[in-house]
């Protein structure tokens, strides 16, 4: 593994870092304006594209949109921050706890052995968080979870005909084709000039499915077979029913979308209960949600989709559990125990963004259309933030009471301290270069150097005076490598 940050990527043009609230756009000059243009084009049913370059700014910007609302809005974020929150004191503890017991050369083997024996590993320790997190990048999963997530496929889809049917259904796969088809959307339920048609068309390898790599468009290429069965198995006439093309995909993807929004309500470790994990992987949800679809009868079918395109969201997804062939809890259940486990949180740390992920579940449980598509009316709507990280360090977009500026000062403690634990614990876990989220992200920090954002390796790297995390850090822990056993140790080295 090596690594607990994780991101999802658009090459070099945009990241979303999971978990932080935090996305960056090194090629785009992203910011407080993107999303005023965005949405005043939008109001009066245009774009206004002017060009490639601005036309790219706002599809990183809406794309990167989508993985914040992923994260902040649905049960797989949840239980990956409430994991997060839950594993990385005992990672941190278990570095100490190394630390304390090797005293000289001599003891180092010992003091493993015992943190070990203690089951207090860091490295282990680690290891068993990132199991448990949804969100991993394909790169990262280990074997045994790609084994026992291609096993439980293998009883619904083929996978044997196609070894590497499983990637559809990894959970990367899912939340960049929903982030993918939820800019598409944008892009094609909208009349546009002739200008604004040239630069779309300039750049269609940038927004649609039948141009982009698979990473972006394995889950839907699944998906749109049942779609075209669904809609009658003749593709050129089932289109021309729609009136054209961008009618049948804009109800396609406006499907598709809801579906993974449906796969990503995962449960609380509470309303979990007894149930094993890898039933709530979200691309085994999905594939049985597409399944209970196939298996509605054609009265029940008609009702579904006229549920869906009245939003009435709740009772299309009534009809689907009536057919899954395993029994979830709908997702008004689901948001409504996590607002109470985040609402217990809050009590216990006032911290922001566990109370911002509280009042996102309680708006899913007031309102069935809360947050379904993943767009910039969704969090504009309910007075919620979106933090960007821009050149000149971290700003806000948005409006509401998180804007008022000392919560929102607040909430950037509570972010960079999130980002300095996680850091801390790929540290001592697997020697990762620190890299400072007050200098990095944030660029509030007056000792920093250059070598802080870098990555700071050894405690002589930071800075001798006014360093925040130096002080910040117990002294009990230290900011030195861990000591390296002189024989290997299973989960030690």
């Amino acid at each position: 593994m090596g690594k607990l940050e994780f991101s999802l990527d658009a090459s070099d043009v945009a990241a979303y870092t999971w978990g932080s609230c935090l996305s960056r756009y090194p090629l785009a000059s992203v910011d407080r304006r993107t999303l005023l243009e965005v949405m005043s084009h939008a109001a009066v049913g245009r774009r206004g594209w002017e060009s490639s370059a601005i036309f790219r700014e706002r599809m990183s910007f809406q794309h990167e949109l989508v993985h914040y609302l992923q994260d902040l809005a649905t049960g797989i974020g949840h239980w990956d921050e409430f994991t997060r929150q839950a594993s990385i004191p005992g990672i941190l503890g278990g570095a100490a706890d190394v630390r304390a017991l090797a005293k000289g050369p001599r003891s180092v083997d010992a003091a493993w052995r015992a943190v070990t024996a203690a089951g207090r590993n860091p490295k282990i320790k680690a290891e068993s968080m990132a199991e448990r997190l949804r969100y991993v990048p394909s790169s990262s999963l280990s074997s045994e979870r790609v084994a026992e997530l291609t096993q439980a496929l293998a009883r619904h889809v083929s996978i044997d005909a196609d070894p590497t049917a499983y990637q559809a259904f990894l959970p990367e796969a899912l939340l960049e084709g929903e982030a993918m088809a939820t800019v598409a959307m944008t892009v094609l339920d909208v009349d546009l000039g002739a200008a604004e048609q040239e630069v779309l068309v300039d750049n269609v390898s940038l927004w649609h499915p039948d141009y982009l790599s698979d990473r972006y468009s394995a889950s839907w290429n699944f998906f749109v077979n049942l779609y075209i069965e669904e809609t009658g198995g003749d593709v050129t006439v089932q289109k021309s029913r729609f009136g054209n093309v961008d009618k049948w995909l804009i109800m396609g993807m406006t499907l598709f979308t809801f579906m993974i929004d449906l796969a990503c309500a995962h449960p609380s470790a509470r309303l979990l209960g007894e149930e094993k994990l890898i039933e709530y992987e979200p691309g085994l949800k999905f594939v049985r949600l597409c399944q209970a679809l196939r298996r509605l009868n054609g009265h029940d079918t008609l009702e579904f989709y006229k549920a869906l395109l009245d939003e009435e969201f709740l009772r299309a997804e009534e009809l689907l559990n009536s057919t899954c062939d395993y029994s979830y809890p709908n997702t008004r259940a689901v948001y409504a125990d996590w607002a109470d486990v985040f609402d217990d949180e809050v009590r216990l740390s006032d911290d922001r963004i566990t109370a911002l992920r509280r009042d996102i579940s309680r708006a899913r449980v007031e309102d069935e259309t809360s947050f379904r598509v993943k767009e910039p009316s969704a969090f504009l709507r309910a007075g919620f933030p979106f933090l960007i990280q821009t050149a000149n360090g971290v700003q806000s977009v948005g409006g509401g009471e998180y804007i008022i500026i000392e919560n929102l000062e607040e909430a950037y403690i509570d972010i960079a301290r999130r980002l300095r634990d996680l850091r801390l614990a790929e540290f001592f876990a697997y020697g990762q270069p620190f890299r400072c989220p007050l200098t990095r992200e944030f660029k509030m920090c007056k000792a920093a150097q250059e070598k802080c954002a870098n990555g700071l390796s050894v405690a002589a790297d930071y800075p001798t005076k006014g360093c925040l995390i130096r002080d910040g850090v117990p002294t009990y822990l230290g900011l030195d490598p861990l000591p390296i056993p002189t024989k290997h140790q299973e989960g030690a080295s």
